[in-house]
């Protein structure tokens, strides 16, 4: 009795959900209905106001039915839409139409190439529907859009001599007017409908939009569109035969290869690779360096005048940096002093003293032809990163410089210098932008980081290999080449003796990055770099004297207006520069200020600032900052800074009393790795003002800070002073430097 009991309940249940969905059909059939039933009588309504008559009602009112009855099956209504995330709704379009526009090669191409160009291509496809007998373009209209028939019979008549020749019925899936997205036409043909249909259609603009943030998928569009174009017969061009495309596809792909790779070279008979062009460019004779520079540079079609990617982009200044950092690199390469110099003013050439010590960081360096090969594509694509439409295409202008480079690395058609690396190569090439990343190198030769940022570094190059460091420090040799290239995208003009020197001595002690402290490899460099502006290094005051040098850019006469600057800012001022300058983010806690050289250099260029005031408004910037919660709170060793506002508002000011008044107007901002100092929109508009009335309550606040600074000491400061003026007394000069800042390094690094 129990079993039949339970036996009957499940029935019943089973039942139950049965009729349950019955009910449910049932009710969905009757909601259609009631649709269907409403469209009918708002439809019978207009159309008696209209005074339409009994034939032209029925067939608007079944047209209706039908286009209703498509909607609901194919577009999903805006309220349920808008619940999707917009990658969701991309995908449920692309699921919709992927099959229809794949039967083309050109768009299967694109899907397979440019998945993402192809998911916004098939949203910007419009839906349509016609009745029966409907004209969907006339002879002699101007053809603006391409058309594809999903459903339906049409009627194609493309003005034969006779009915048979020109009337060709269209079922299925057919192309029509693909010539309207490449050129100016007019229908040679019409196209009606023999009954309910349905197309979608694309316009030459829409396709612009879509494909305009891949370079790339440019490239070969328009190679498809050179290929097609000559084929059509321009008397019968609005319906053509498939076999066309498949031939213009076949065609543009050609013509990208020829683009892309250098074919024959003129000193070889046969098709080369990358590694005989460096093996021919370092055996050659200085009568062939031109022809071998040619030859370098056609491996990187972005750099090529009027026809790669950077004058697509309107950016020659770029352009030209790049051609510049990649020919100087070949130029060192090679030992060719000759042409490194060739447009170098006489008295700030670099010297051949110096280009001798190039040479030997090369021979250091040791670059296999993979690894310039790598170097080299990063300096041709490095510029691109400023480009709006390349961020945009990445994901945004928020994105770093690093972050730009990975992402077109990850999609490696999107550029040619790319498509001609192997995939080691292209890993090689992410690591040196992943150490990029965690440092950067002409920040260093400016005394602008810390010693906690090189150990940052060295952690990364034990993750990312000794081979990825090397590129590094090549790439870092052509970037500084390159500074000046838009002036002259020969020879680089930045790369004089002075800053040659700076540079040397920066490469000179990362030989020792993986066997010495990062203490050791940064304030060597500061020392190396104050002897050889003549500055003193027996103090802890002198060093933070020379790295203030580093960070104004001073040489010669500039050193004296820097020492004067210094000399009148009050002990307390000069202590808690002491601190920022000396803390070294590793056993201290210590703060990293981004722009911190622009900062000064639009002071020291400023005529109504001046670099004394640039000085005591840091203080009192630091004061404020190691004041507030972002000090207080934090946990990390080092904290960014972000002082581009300041540095903007240095270069701006008229007013010394404005400028000096600006650190009672700032405020912090916590990004994403950072913090951001922001000079108050009311304040950064009175820049351009050449008179300013004191604001009372803003002074007296900052000459209580001045005042409380004055009686507060300098813990870091002190213990350094103390812990050096202890062991100077016992220390030979000779050595000095190294062991009063707990340096240990080879003697070859200290040879001065």
């Amino acid at each position: 009795h129990l079993f039949a009991l339970c036996l009957i309940w499940v029935k019943l249940f089973i039942m139950g959900a049965g009729i349950s969905k019955i009910t449910g059909a049932i009710a969905e059939l009757g909601r259609a209905n009631a649709q269907s039933k409403d469209t009918k009588r708002k439809l019978r309504l207009v159309m008696q106001q209209a005074g339409l008559g009994k034939d032209a009602s029925s067939r608007m009112l079944h047209f209706a039915l039908h286009a209703a009855s498509r909607k609901r099956a194919t577009i999903v209504e805006p309220a349920i839409f808008g619940l999707l995330s917009s990658t969701m709704a991309n995908e449920l379009i692309v699921s919709q139409r992927v099959r229809t526009l794949t039967l083309h090669p050109l768009f299967r191409h694109i899907k397979d190439k440019h998945p993402k160009i192809f998911s916004t291509l098939c949203g910007a496809f419009a839906p349509h529907v016609y009745a029966d007998n409907e004209e969907v373009f006339a002879k002699g209209t101007l053809s603006e859009r391409m058309y594809v028939t999903c459903s339906g019979t049409f009627i194609f008549d493309a003005g034969g001599a006779s009915p048979d020749e020109r009337a060709t019925t269209i079922d299925g899936v057919t192309w029509l007017c693909e010539v309207s997205l490449f050129a100016r036409t007019v229908h040679k043909g019409s196209l009606a409908t023999r009954n309910f249909a349905e197309s979608l259609t694309l316009t030459c603009i829409d396709l612009e939009t879509c494909v305009r943030t891949s370079p790339a998928c440019i490239g070969t569009i328009y190679h498809y569109a050179r290929g097609l174009l000559p084929l059509v017969d321009k008397e019968h061009h609005d319906l053509l035969d498939m076999q066309m495309s498949h031939m213009a596809l076949e065609s543009a792909l050609r013509s990208k290869v020829q683009d892309f790779h250098p074919v024959r070279f003129i000193l070889f008979d046969e098709p080369l690779e990358f590694s005989r062009v460096i093996a021919a460019a370092r055996s050659s004779k200085p009568a062939t360096v031109p022809l071998l520079m040619e030859q370098v540079l056609s491996f990187f079609p972005e750099v090529a005048q009027g026809l790669g990617i950077y004058s697509s982009l309107n950016m020659e200044a770029e352009r030209r940096r790049s051609t510049c950092a990649l020919s100087s690199v070949m130029m060192l390469l090679c030992d060719r002093y000759d042409f490194f110099v060739q447009e170098q003013p006489e008295r700030s050439r670099i010297t051949t003293c110096q280009w001798a010590k190039l040479q030997d960081l090369m021979q250091w360096l040791d670059p296999s032809a993979d690894m310039v090969h790598v170097a080299l594509a990063f300096l041709s694509i490095r510029g691109l990163t400023k480009s709006a439409s390349v961020l945009s295409a990445m994901g945004g202008s928020r994105l770093s410089v690093e972050d730009v480079l990975l992402s077109i690395t990850e999609e490696a058609d999107m550029v040619p210098s790319c498509t001609m690396l192997s995939d080691s190569q292209l890993d090689l090439l992410r690591q040196s932008i992943r150490l990029h990343v965690v440092f950067n190198f002409v920040q260093f030769l400016q005394g602008e980081n810390s010693p906690s940022q090189v150990a940052a570094f060295q952690e990364m190059v034990a993750a990312e290999g000794h081979m990825a460091c090397k590129v590094y420090l090549l790439q870092v040799v052509g970037m500084v080449c390159g500074i000046r290239g838009d002036e002259q995208p020969e020879c680089p003009l930045f790369l004089g003796a002075r800053n040659a020197e700076m540079l040397i001595t920066g490469l000179d002690v990362f030989r020792h990055i993986e066997t010495s402290s990062p203490q050791a490899i940064y304030w060597n460099f500061i020392a190396i770099r104050a002897q050889q502006l003549s500055l003193s290094t027996r103090s802890a005051e002198d060093f933070v004297f020379a790295r203030l040098a580093c960070l104004t850019r001073s040489h010669g006469p500039q050193l004296r207006q820097v020492e004067e600057a210094w000399k009148r800012l009050s002990h307390i001022e000069r202590e808690a520069l002491a601190d920022l300058m000396l803390a070294d983010g590793v056993a201290q806690q210590n703060l990293i200020l981004k722009f911190l050289p622009a900062f000064f250099a639009g002071a020291v260029n400023n005529p109504h600032v001046g670099l004394h005031s640039s000085l005591v408004v840091l203080v009192d910037v630091l004061e404020r900052l190691m004041a507030s919660a972002f000090a207080r709170t934090r946990s990390q060793k080092s904290l960014v800074v972000n002082v581009q506002s300041l540095a903007v508002f240095a270069e701006k000011a008229r007013c010394a009393s404005v400028f000096l008044a600006v650190p009672s107007y700032i405020s912090f901002h916590e990004k994403t790795s950072e913090v951001a100092v922001v000079v108050a929109t009311a304040h950064a508009q009175r820049a351009s003002q050449r008179t300013w009335a004191d604001q009372s309550a803003q002074e007296v606040a900052l000459m209580v800070r001045r005042l409380r600074r004055q009686l507060t000491g300098s813990q870091v400061y002190r213990a350094t002073h103390n812990a050096l003026a202890t062991s100077h007394a016992a220390l030979a000069p000779s050595g000095s430097v190294g062991r009063q800042l707990g340096i240990t390094l080879a003697a070859d690094t200290l040879r001065l």
